[in-house]
């Protein structure tokens, strides 16, 4: 009696080979797959969100490299400003450049990541879970639960379950940020540094105050999004405990 042919044996034609998911799941990907509503109104929001910040940390990273010129420029400060002060003024252009092309980068890194999303997910639905459309969630409730709480996960956790390498979005995120914010407050830095020792009172006054107009919505956001997840963290952690 003939044995069965087996597809996967080396003498079967590449083409003819691992056509049953359930033999090999590597390099399978489920094309009718389909992130959740809110998952996918995250990566987009997300990703409008890095592409505006990449076009505007290339533009700060622009600006940098054109007032390096003028700030190395000795013509351009008084006769009595020192070295040291004009040195400062021209480390800070040097920090701003660095950190805003930092940014740009990271945000190109952070865009193809996010983009990967859909497609990373569709593989490993059908890896580790053909009858789902969400990951495997450890919190509140197995997602092999037939209670409606196995669609519900921690708000913080919710991208990264469908990154492949979630520490390493964590981490680009944390990249980015930092260049992000970094590059805007040394540019803004180097602005307020150069009136402080060129120009008027007054006029520092003024660019100190229009400073603050400018970058205040942004400092209160962030600080009440730090606020709002520190208490939904301390939340969470007293619901464990009890």
């Amino acid at each position: 009696m003939s044995q069965e042919a087996d597809p996967t044996r080396s003498g079967t034609p590449a083409h003819d080979r691992v056509l049953d998911p359930r033999r090999r799941i590597t390099g399978y990907i489920n094309v009718n797959y389909e992130l959740p509503p809110l998952v996918k109104t995250l990566i987009n929001g997300s990703m409008q969100i890095v592409q505006i910040a990449a076009v505007l940390s290339g533009l700060l990273a622009a600006t940098s490299a054109q007032m390096y010129s003028f700030f190395k420029d000795s013509g351009n400060y008084s006769e009595t400003t020192s070295r040291e002060k004009r040195d400062v003024v021209v480390t800070l252009c040097y920090i701003s450049l660095v950190l805003n092309i930092g940014a740009t980068l990271s945000a190109c890194m952070l865009m193809f990541m996010l983009n990967n999303m859909h497609s990373h997910a569709a593989t490993a639905s059908l890896r580790h879970r053909p009858m789902l459309t969400i990951p495997p969630f450890r919190t509140p409730a197995p997602a092999d639960s037939d209670s409606e709480m196995r669609y519900f996960t921690e708000e913080g956790h919710l991208l990264p379950e469908y990154c492949k390498a979630a520490p390493t979005l964590n981490a680009l995120i944390f990249h980015w940020f930092v260049g992000f914010a970094g590059g805007i407050a040394f540019t803004l830095a180097f602005i307020v540094t150069y009136v402080a020792i060129e120009e008027p009172k007054g006029t520092l006054i003024v660019t100190l105050v229009t400073v603050v107009y400018a970058v205040g919505p942004l400092l209160v956001g962030f600080l009440m999004n730090c606020i709002y997840s520190i208490t939904l963290r301390m939340a969470n952690g007293s619901h464990r405990t009890t």
